[in-house]
This record gives C-alpha cells, structure tokens and sequence, in this order.
C-alpha cells in the first residue's frame, strides 16, 4: 500500500524533513541528535497526526532496551522520541 515504505521501519527523519528518500528511513533506532527545532517540530506533529488516526502497534527499542508490554496509558506523545527536548550536546 501507500505506506509500505514506512512499515517495520523508524521514518521518522524522513517525515522530520518532508522527504520520503529510503536513505532517511532506518531500521535502528535513531537518536535524532541532529535534527533542527523546525524539523523535530514537524515530526511531533507527525507523530500526532498518526496517533490521532492509527493505533500504535509497537515500539522501536533504543539498543538495550528490554521489550515490554506498553499499555495504551503508558505511550508517550513523543514515541520515546524525545521530540519535545531540544538536542543533545
């Protein structure tokens, strides 16, 4: 479907920057230590907008993160994003 490009995988760089180039999308988790304000703006944005219309299905784990059972309560309006934080030094 339409979203294919997006399944399985952390897009959220790419929809930070309004671009869909499959260099941007990533399969690890990323820490979007370089992205502007602007960007990390739109990208929460992003996040709502599909929050609001999809439930969310997973979670990409940081690197050592053990899985667990996330409720509906216990989700972030960021994902684990950190997207309302500016960037890290």
């Amino acid at each position: 479907g339409s979203y294919s490009l997006f399944a399985g995988r952390d897009a959220t760089r790419a929809l930070s920057k309004m671009q869909l180039d499959p260099s941007l999308f990533s399969n690890e988790y990323d820490e979007l230590t370089d992205i502007t304000d602007k960007e990390r703006a739109t990208a929460r944005n992003w996040h709502e907008d599909f929050r609001e219309k999809y439930d969310i299905v997973g979670h990409l784990l940081r690197p050592g993160e053990k899985p667990s059972v996330y409720l509906p309560e216990d989700t972030a309006i960021d994902g684990g994003y950190n997207l309302n934080d500016k960037k890290r030094e």
